[in-house]
């Protein structure tokens, strides 16, 4: 991953954790109803983007784990995995 993608990935936590503590303040200091609506849209919005960066993450790894298996090329022949026999189960009455 490009440096420049991982420091805005960065920039973006910093900035939900920052929502996070400031949408607790409002809701902590119950001055009024509306701060505190504020407040929970505010930490609403910072997990649902917390949420969003942790995927974004795993779809990153998950690409770098393609693409190293890709140059790894495809395995030898005859190694591949086997395959489990069928559970067997009884058969349906009709």
């Amino acid at each position: 991953m490009p440096p420049e993608v991982r420091r805005r990935i960065l920039r973006e936590a910093v900035v939900v954790v920052a929502t996070i503590v400031v949408g607790a303040v409002l809701i902590a200091i119950d001055a009024a109803t509306a701060a505190t609506a504020v407040g929970i849209v505010l930490v609403g919005g910072a997990l649902v983007a917390a949420v969003a960066i942790v995927f974004a993450e795993i779809g990153f790894s998950e690409d770098r784990d393609r693409e190293a298996s890709e140059r790894r090329g495809p395995p030898p022949a005859g190694d591949e995995p086997r395959r489990a026999a069928p559970e067997w189960r009884p058969p349906r009455r009709p």
